[in-house]
């Protein structure tokens, strides 16, 4: 039989534990992020739309100062952005089996006017094949002309 001493001191040992320790930090949950593949469509996507919403205005606005005007008013867009938005909605608004495979920055670089037809058709070739094109490789196309 152990002396009643070390049953106090174990008692006491556990009470002055409980109020003097650190308090337990709670880990957060770590949400699983998705892969950029998948939500690199729905960014894709939103970007199409808007595209076409600013098209669909171009067409109704009687010229460039005006579109201009409107432009910076209801969407707040770099001129840059707007050009480009409505650029690769022209190109490729219609066509999801590209849209769904490039950045947005490819699909800027692909749509891109300095790109020659012939040199964007072989990159389509090669993307609808299943190839992998980066940004990077279309405008390594385009400086090749």
């Amino acid at each position: 039989m152990l002396p009643q001493r070390h049953g106090v001191a174990a008692g006491l040992f556990r009470e002055l534990s409980t109020i003097f320790a650190e308090p337990k930090v709670e880990r957060r949950k770590v949400e699983k992020k998705l892969p950029r593949s998948v939500t690199r469509v729905a960014e894709n996507s939103a970007k199409i739309e808007l595209g076409r919403k600013l098209l669909v205005l171009r067409e109704q606005t009687p010229n460039n100062r005006k579109f201009g005007e409107v432009v910076r008013g209801q969407f707040d867009l770099e001129a840059s952005a707007v050009s480009q938005l409505m650029r690769v909605t022209k190109v490729y608004g219609e066509r999801e089996e590209i849209t769904s495979r490039l950045s947005w920055r490819g699909l800027v670089a692909l749509s891109s006017s300095n790109l020659p037809k012939r040199v964007r058709r072989g990159l389509e070739t090669r993307i609808l094949a299943g190839e992998s094109i980066s940004v990077t490789r279309v405008e390594a196309a385009g400086a090749r002309r």
